[in-house]
């Protein structure tokens, strides 16, 4: 069975090449080992998306997991975003004050930073 991105050229090599023993080496000496998702984290233990490698991960499963592709809605919603100097919404969103909003907060770091360096100069 192909992946979907073809013939990988390590796919068919018995033993090590240098980049399957360098990937091979950092699976066995981690502490956790984490995947793009629950799914791809059960995939890569079966022969078909293990490549080879799924009787040493499986032996490594304990340190596996998969974290859910995703982000938290509340903490990056940016109608609630306590960092957000100009809160928004797809129904009041007003490029012009975002903008400003970001420019000005931006404007803020620089001078500081410019401030900084000036000191430093000094």
């Amino acid at each position: 069975m192909q992946p979907a991105g073809g013939t990988h050229w390590f796919a068919n090599v018995s033993g090590m090449t240098s980049l399957l023993g360098i990937i091979q080496g950092g699976i066995s000496t981690a502490d956790r080992i984490v995947t793009v998702s629950p799914g791809y984290a059960w995939e890569i233990l079966t022969p078909e998306g293990g490549w080879g490698m799924e009787q040493m991960l499986g032996s490594r499963a304990y340190a596996l997991n998969g974290v859910l592709n995703g982000i938290d809605n509340h903490d990056w919603n940016p109608q609630h975003d306590k960092h957000l100097a100009q809160k928004f919404s797809v129904s009041n969103f007003s490029r012009g004050k975002v903008r400003r909003a970001f420019q000005h907060s931006i404007a803020v770091v620089l001078v500081l930073v410019s401030a900084q360096l000036l000191i430093t100069v000094i």
